[in-house]
């Protein structure tokens, strides 16, 4: 993952919603990072059919839905071409969301995955637990959390939080950095939070980090406090158009049998961030 990073390939899963709809409104973004397929999927929550009306055929309601899925993602679908993005519809899947996402983020060699923050149901990323936060913790592929209360469509501005724990994780993240730079042009700001310790010690480190990386001319900041909320600061102080933080909690992980993030600076920070996320996993 630190080698080579690639867009060029995004799963974009969809629920019905409106709100899900609205990931049509930054395909010049998705573009822009270099995206230039897109394989639309809907999984039907499998908890869902435990709770049909008795009498009903769990075999009918499942085909009913999915035949309104498919029409629904089909609108979708000729929208983005539009874009000039090629797009493929998946069939509809059944099972639980956030492993069925993931299993198909595998199987199709996708290096995206772009979810929105709002939706029904299980796209409810405010909810502890939520498919968003589920599908993170697997790590299967870097994931964008687009805010749709954020109109921002490009990425000239990139607020990446590098926290120290993990030489490896951070190399992926500066390697995603030098992707995302070299594909926009974006200014880059390398943010390390000291939760206590030598500041100064700090900033040598993360002068090094950052010599091997192609980041244009980043601004380096080290600031003491608690991460998530000098994260957060940070956020309204610059206004970045996307907001770059690692994940080194998910260690293959099987969702639904683990909470995720619960507590963490991702997950503070993927409920509150109002500017759009980019999670990228340890490799």
């Amino acid at each position: 993952m630190t080698g080579n990073p690639s867009y060029e390939k995004a799963l974009l899963p969809l629920d019905l919603s409106k709100e899900a709809h609205r990931v049509v409104h930054y395909a010049e973004m998705y573009k822009a990072m270099g995206v230039r397929r897109a394989y639309l999927l809907h999984v039907l929550d499998q908890s869902l059919l435990e709770h049909v009306i008795a009498g009903y055929d769990p075999h009918r309601l499942v085909e009913e839905h999915g035949k309104e899925a498919a029409k629904r993602l089909e609108k979708v679908a000729k929208e983005l071409r539009e874009t000039g993005l090629g797009v493929e519809v998946l069939p509809v899947k059944t099972g639980h969301v956030a492993r069925v996402i993931a299993d198909t983020a595998k199987e199709l060699g996708v290096g995206l995955t772009i979810m929105t923050d709002r939706g029904q149901g299980f796209f409810k990323i405010k909810l502890l637990g939520s498919t968003v936060e589920e599908y993170a913790n697997t790590c299967a592929t870097p994931l964008l959390v687009i805010k749709t209360r954020f109109g921002e469509r490009h990425v000239t501005k990139i607020l990446l939080a590098l926290s120290f724990a993990d030489e490896e994780l951070d190399q992926t993240l500066l390697a995603h950095a030098q992707f995302l730079h070299e594909k926009t042009g974006a200014n880059i700001t390398v943010l390390h939070v000291v939760e206590q310790g030598d500041d100064a010690r700090a900033r040598e480190v993360l002068g090094n980090k950052t010599l091997a990386y192609n980041l244009g001319e980043p601004r380096l900041v080290v600031e003491k406090g608690r991460p998530y909320r000098v994260i957060l600061e940070w956020v309204e102080k610059t206004r970045p158009d996307l907001l770059m933080i690692g994940n080194d909690e998910c260690m293959d992980r099987d969702p639904g049998e683990h909470r995720v993030f619960q507590g963490s600076v991702s997950d503070i920070i993927l409920k509150r961030s109002p500017v759009h996320v980019l999670v990228v996993p340890k490799p």
